[in-house]
C-alpha cells in the first residue's frame, strides 16, 4: 500500500494516449477504485504531507498526484468512515485543508449517470464544508462555499 501511495504522490505511473495530451495517474486510479478500507494508510499519507509543510520544506507540496491522494483519503474513507475523516482534515494545516475541500468538488461530482467513483459527497463532508464557510482563512472559506454551491445545485 505505501509503494502505491508513494506512486500515486510522485506520479510513477503516468500513462498517456499518444493522441492527445490526456495523461492519466495510473496508481492514483488504482488507490481510488479500492474498496477494502485503508483509510489508516493513507491517513498516515496525509499526515506526513502535513508534517512536511509545517516543518517549512514546502510551502504547497508541488507533487504531481496530490490531489489523487487527496481524493483517494476523501473517497474511500467516505465509503468506510467519513467521521474520521473529517476529524483528521480538521486537524491539517490550513493549506491541506482547503486542498480537501477544493477536491470534494473533483471526486464527488455528480455525472449524467450518476457521481465519480460511484459515490456521493457524504453528509459529514456537507456538514464540514458548511462549518467552514465562514472560515478566518479566506481561502478555505472560499472552497467550502464552492463546495456547498455546487452540492446544492
Amino acid at each position: 500500500m505505501q509503494r502505491l501511495i508513494d506512486d500515486t504522490l510522485h506520479g510513477r505511473q503516468i500513462t498517456g494516449n499518444g493522441d492527445s495530451c490526456f495523461v492519466s495517474n495510473e496508481a492514483g486510479i488504482e488507490l481510488l477504485n479500492y474498496e477494502v478500507d485503508v483509510v489508516v494508510h493513507l491517513e498516515a499519507a496525509m499526515r506526513q504531507i502535513d508534517s512536511t509543510i509545517r516543518e517549512g520544506v514546502a510551502e504547497r507540496p508541488h507533487s504531481a498526484g496530490l490531489g489523487y491522494v487527496i481524493g483517494g483519503f476523501l473517497v474511500n474513507a467516505a465509503r468506510h468512515d467519513p467521521t474520521r475523516a473529517v476529524t483528521v482534515i480538521d486537524t491539517l494545516c490550513p493549506v491541506l485543508v482547503r486542498e480537501c475541500l477544493v477536491n470534494m468538488l473533483v471526486f464527488f461530482r455528480k455525472m449524467e449517470a450518476g457521481y465519480n467513483f460511484s459515490i456521493a459527497l457524504p453528509s459529514e463532508y456537507r456538514d464540514f464544508a458548511k462549518v467552514h464557510c465562514s472560515s478566518d482563512d479566506q481561502h478555505i472559506a472560499e472552497a467550502a462555499r464552492r463546495v456547498i454551491e455546487r452540492i446544492e445545485q
